[in-house]
């Protein structure tokens, strides 16, 4: 039997992040799930949904309102719209 990280730790640590991948391989995984997605400048993001989801994501301090797709933004220093953003299932606002 194989013990899966699905998206790392999820449910324990925000989901696709180092710190759950972390986890997840401490506990005993045998391997890691995650879900990867392109940037418009053609950089790879660790991303379940292929757009920024309301519902856990936010830019300095609060919720984004719309679906950007992640195809739309940067990553490059020069740019970094990408890293304006922060997601996480922990921060899952109350509907």
């Amino acid at each position: 039997m194989e013990l899966q990280g699905h998206r790392g730790a999820r449910g324990v640590l925000p989901e696709n992040s180092i710190p759950s991948f972390k986890s997840a391989i401490q506990t005993g995984a045998d391997s890691l799930e995650l879900d990867i997605g392109m940037s418009r400048d053609k950089q790879i993001i660790i991303a379940h949904d292929t757009t920024l989801n309301p519902d856990i994501v936010r830019q300095k301090g609060q919720w984004v309102t719309e679906r950007l797709p992640i195809r739309s933004l940067t990553l490059r220093p020069q740019h970094r719209k990408v890293l304006k953003y922060s997601a996480s299932a922990s921060l899952l606002r109350k509907l």
